[in-house]
């Protein structure tokens, strides 16, 4: 790309300031938040008995085992990041589709499902996780997370959205 190209770019969309104060970081992660669902994925939905947390890891267990990436996402990761309430749903991201009745999971409905498995059409999913995995070493987790970023999405888009979770999970990403 020449450096003409590029000037271009910028004077239609400027880069932000670096290092961003925390105003801007608010204000980038807000809109950030409220984008549009990726509207490829394929869901499957499962319902169990077990606590969330113990179905999304063994939903990751299995992943490792049959060489699939299944990484947490939702209300499980944002315990894991920054813990605020007990999740009451769990979601993991997928590679492909997996098949969970092993750990003693039905198919369900979205309704009733306990577990949501994503298989997301954005491959920027895994990219995105692999670089915070990097940064926050979060190999020493027992549930790898998809990025905080990612996280907050769902928690914004998900039902429960009233008991400022989402809001504390957003001022979380914001000081980190």
């Amino acid at each position: 790309m020449t450096q003409q190209a590029v000037s271009k770019m910028v004077e239609k969309e400027p880069l932000p300031p670096t290092p961003m104060g925390v105003d801007e970081r608010r204000k980038l992660l807000a809109e950030l938040a409220v984008l549009p669902a990726d509207g490829g994925l394929v869901e499957t939905y499962w319902y169990g008995t077990d606590p969330v947390t113990v179905q999304v890891r063994n939903a990751i267990r299995l992943g490792e085992e049959l060489t699939v990436q299944v990484l947490g996402g939702g209300e499980v990761a944002a315990d894991v990041l920054s813990p605020w309430r007990v999740p009451r749903t769990g979601l993991v991201y997928a590679e492909e589709l997996i098949d969970l009745t092993a750990f003693d999971l039905v198919e369900s409905t979205p309704e009733e499902a306990t577990l949501t498995v994503r298989v997301p059409a954005d491959p920027t999913v895994w990219t995105t996780a692999a670089w915070w995995q990097q940064i926050d070493d979060a190999r020493h987790r027992d549930i790898p997370t998809v990025d905080p970023v990612v996280v907050l999405q769902d928690m914004s888009a998900g039902a429960d959205t009233g008991d400022g979770a989402p809001q504390r999970l957003g001022e979380w990403i914001v000081h980190r």
